[in-house]
């Protein structure tokens, strides 16, 4: 049959050790509170940093579009600029070109186109500052071929023509460029001879595209001489064999539109004033949005702490209640500990009361019958004691007569006490025979007065050895005799604790293990060292626990006993003293062969709590 082992231990567990619900609820709820706290004050500064961040990015936006449209406005004003002037300059070109090409310029262009300029284009740049430049020998080179083009037949007729036909106009340059890109006619005669071959608008224009740029001049020659700080549209346009599609030559005209683009500019000056007023309004709105945001934030953290703090208040009237009722409900627990402790022990008192009575009987019957019998051989004994007296009175008496009758009578006394049994020495063993028995009632009486101690708070030095012997004592006047009680102790050190407590575990430990032996067997209770802690074993070869009992004999009002012989608190009780002082009970058992129950107390005990 395999062994059931079995062990409870809850370590320093005390009864003190209850949960401080106020205690608990204030700090928990306090912390909860604080976190609580903290959340929304970081979800409210992260919601009011997320509106600041939207606010902001809206703004930056409406900026950015403010400022691209204001850009784009501008842009696309000067583009139209651009293409209409460019527009303009491709019609002029034509009326130009119909009215004194075949005239003037056709023959005049052939002239020029004559003269070599492959020679100047042959002398090579120079590298200056990153970048190719002329050196003065090909400028010079130009020059001189500017010279021979202004020396060809016709050239004034052709100058003055164009002057006049561009008078009170806004064109204030015409080029006119041959195939090569050598510039036959210029009205800055200064550029006469330019080579413009690798010129893009040129080449672009020389393939019939306009090619058209707007730019600043801070000084530049036109027809009505030299102007200051001009907005111009300078033009590449291709110049046709009129009434054909047969490119002969490139024009490049220079327009003046510094009145437009005075114009667009300050239609694009309005539009950014605009834009910042609303850029204004709408920063002035997001602070505004932004300051109610806070304001809102704000009051919902002091509606929601107020609500905490309403809940809080309300939950701790509610917990104190309950904690006051826990505290009662723990009191009244632990009185009714106490009473069905007492109980318990009442209950094994009543149990020891018949065998206390047994044991007091024997000594105070024959006490009784000692203590008669001297009295009837005291009474004997009077006799002799009066005839002494009456021989004493004769030594001073001189009545010979009356002497002699005295005599004679005190002589039937001596012969009858010396016919009687009596002895002094008998009567001397029965009152010692008195005396002793005494002796054991008193005893027994003590041995019982400290067993059934009733002050629970009376914590004292105890030596445990002792209070197992008085145990033993105690309990033999209980079990059976045929049981035999075998006692095994070792040293052990004195211990702060509650005797009457430790009394109560170890008288019921005894008891249990003598009801669970059917006729003859035997008890062993020891004590021994074991570590730190201090071990009593009480092992019995009774029968044992059945399997389906192991689980369940700690749990209160659990017995396994017929009838009103157990009242299934005496384990459970054990446990808790026990527990109280911070140890354990264990216990083996095996069906057929006994039970050993061990207890395990710490040296130094919490007495003080479980008392």
């Amino acid at each position: 049959m395999p062994k059931a082992k079995s062990a409870v231990k809850t370590g320093k567990q005390t009864l003190d050790q209850r949960f401080h619900l106020v205690r608990f609820f204030s700090i928990g709820a306090l912390l909860m509170f604080v976190l609580v706290a903290t959340a929304l004050l970081y979800f409210e500064k992260e919601q009011s940093e997320f509106f600041r961040n939207v606010q902001t990015q809206q703004i930056q936006n409406f900026q950015k579009v403010q400022t691209d449209f204001a850009e784009l406005q501008d842009k696309v004003a000067r583009r139209d600029l651009l293409v209409i002037h460019e527009a303009g300059n491709v019609n002029l070109t034509r009326l130009f070109a119909n009215a004194l090409w075949n005239s003037d310029f056709a023959p005049f262009v052939a002239k020029a186109t004559r003269l070599p300029i492959q020679p100047c284009r042959n002398i090579a740049d120079v590298e200056i500052d990153g970048k190719m430049k002329a050196t003065n020998e090909k400028k010079a080179c130009y020059d001189n071929l500017g010279d021979q083009i202004m020396a060809i037949e016709g050239f004034s007729e052709i100058n003055e023509k164009v002057f006049q036909s561009m008078a009170n106009s806004s064109v204030l340059k015409v080029k006119v460029f041959d195939t090569r890109g050598m510039t036959v006619y210029s009205s800055d005669h200064s550029q006469i001879g330019d080579d413009k071959i690798n010129n893009q608008g040129f080449q672009q224009a020389l393939r019939g595209t306009p090619a058209s740029q707007l730019s600043h001049r801070g000084k530049f020659d036109a027809f009505e001489g030299t102007l200051n700080d001009r907005d111009v549209i300078s033009s590449y346009l291709p110049g046709y064999q009129p009434g054909t599609n047969v490119i002969v030559g490139v024009f490049e005209v220079y327009s003046d539109v510094t009145g437009f683009l005075g114009t667009i500019e300050e239609t694009s000056s309005q539009i950014r004033s605009v834009a910042a007023s609303n850029q204004q309004q709408v920063e002035e709105v997001a602070t505004a949005n932004q300051i109610r945001v806070e304001q809102t934030s704000t009051k919902t953290i002091v509606i929601v702490m107020a609500l905490l703090i309403v809940l809080f208040g309300g939950l701790f009237l509610i917990v104190r209640r309950a904690d006051v009722i826990l505290e009662q409900q723990a009191s009244e627990k632990e009185q009714a500990q106490q009473q069905l402790a007492q109980a318990e022990k009442m209950a094994s008192l009543g149990q020891m009361v018949a065998g206390v009575a047994h044991q007091l009987n024997t000594p105070i019957a024959f006490s009784h019958n000692n203590v008669s019998m001297v009295m009837e051989g005291l009474d004997e004994l009077n006799q002799p004691l009066e005839v002494a007296k009456r021989f004493a009175s004769l030594v001073h008496s001189v009545d010979v007569d009356k002497v002699s009758i005295n005599i004679g009578r005190s002589r039937k006394v001596i012969e009858k006490v010396a016919e009687s049994e009596n002895d002094t020495s008998i009567l001397k063993e029965m009152l010692n025979d008195t005396v002793q028995g005494l002796d054991q009632m008193r005893e027994l009486v003590e041995n019982l007065r400290d067993f059934t101690r009733l002050d629970r708070t009376k914590v004292s030095e105890f030596d445990l050895n002792k209070g197992l012997k008085n145990v033993v004592y105690i309990a033999r006047t209980v079990i059976s005799k045929d049981i035999d009680i075998i006692e095994d102790y070792s040293d052990l050190p004195e211990i702060i604790c509650n005797p009457s407590q430790l009394n109560q575990v170890f008288i019921n430990l005894v008891n249990n293990a003598a009801q669970s032996i059917s006729r003859t067997g035997k008890i062993t209770v020891s004590s021994r060292l074991d570590g730190d802690m201090i071990r009593v074993d009480i092992r019995d070869t009774g029968k044992g626990i059945d399997d389906e009992h192991v689980d369940h004999i700690f749990e209160n009002y659990y017995t396994t006993k017929e009838g009103d012989k157990g009242t299934g608190l005496g384990l459970p009780i054990s446990k808790s003293i026990v527990e109280e002082y911070g140890g354990s009970i264990e216990f083996e058992t095996q069906v057929g062969s006994g039970s050993t129950f061990t207890v395990l107390l710490p040296q130094r005990m919490n007495a003080e709590k479980a008392a």
